[in-house]
């Protein structure tokens, strides 16, 4: 019985820290979008926005954070296909 109760705690807590994560999830992409609008070469802006592309299931967008990547950052823009091809 404790044991069980102890899961149950765990679970709500995670579920907990995953509600808060995705309530930031629309404030973090809007400081990526505002970082690429002062910097437009800033590499790592358009790596981190490429994952939290994946990550919402916008392939097209991430593809298209790739394509901008491979002009500015060839590591980066490779461990982004990483992500975004992996199988």
């Amino acid at each position: 019985m404790c044991q069980k109760n102890r899961s149950l705690t765990h679970i709500g807590a995670n579920r907990k820290r995953q509600e808060k994560c995705q309530e930031n999830r629309p404030l973090d992409n809007y400081l990526l979008k505002k970082s690429i609008q002062l910097d437009k070469n800033n590499a790592n802006a358009h790596y981190l926005l490429g994952i939290y592309y994946q990550y919402e299931n916008e392939h097209d967008l991430a593809v298209n954070e790739y394509k901008i990547l491979q002009e500015i950052d060839k590591d980066l823009a490779e461990q982004l296909f990483e992500l975004i091809f992996k199988k």
